[in-house]
């Protein structure tokens, strides 16, 4: 009766045991999953940072100083996003005439973390077009699919709120959250990176 009971612990105690190596295995993979993706989207962002800071930086270039170039500028009221966000400047030294940049941020995928259901976004760039929607043949870039948030905001001189409509700001102010779509199923919580800048667009009139 005894050996049977030693039987028994016995298996019971193999039985934890090997619970608790799985625990620790699929924990491990979860850790491994949020490395993974937190890379992604920090590499991500550093790629996307840049590109903007390249584009926007250059908003009105080549526009007469007394000229507008800011064109269009859109902001949801619900979400705070910036919706559209147009401007002149040249894309070369040699153009003849400014063209139209537009960035559009459209809807993409949402995801479901925690029970809290989230909206993925994705901004498109168009050149020479007014509106930049999905599937445009003006579109020439695209951001990663997994943005959060993206704004872009008017400055004075002072950096304070722009208050003159979308007539020419003297700074502009970038800010967007990204996550990486690698793993997300996966996830008991929202990882994401933040990346911001403000750039001074009135000097580079010209």
């Amino acid at each position: 009766m005894i050996f049977h009971f030693d039987n028994i612990a016995a298996t019971l105690i193999s039985g934890v045991i090997v619970l608790m190596l799985v625990g620790m295995q699929m924990r491990s993979r979860e850790v491994n999953i949020e490395q993974t993706a937190f890379v992604t989207a920090k590499g991500q962002a550093l790629e996307l940072g840049d590109w903007l800071q390249q584009d926007l930086g250059n908003a009105g270039a080549g526009v007469p100083i007394n000229e507008q170039f800011i064109e269009d500028y859109e902001v949801d009221a619900v979400t705070e996003n910036t919706k559209r966000f147009s401007f002149q400047r040249k894309i070369s030294e040699a153009d003849a005439a400014p063209t139209l940049i537009t960035y559009e941020l459209l809807e993409g995928e949402t995801i479901v973390v925690k029970g809290d259901t989230v909206q993925l976004y994705q901004v498109q760039r168009c050149e020479g077009a007014a509106t930049c929607p999905a599937g445009s043949s003006d579109v020439n870039g695209k951001s990663p699919a997994g943005l959060t948030y993206f704004r872009i905001d008017l400055l004075d001189e002072n950096g304070g709120a722009w208050t003159a409509g979308t007539s020419n700001a003297y700074y502009l102010r970038i800010r967007f959250s990204i996550t990486s779509s690698f793993g997300l199923s996966d996830r008991d919580h929202l990882r994401e990176t933040h990346w911001g800048t403000v750039l001074p667009v009135r000097a580079r009139d010209s």
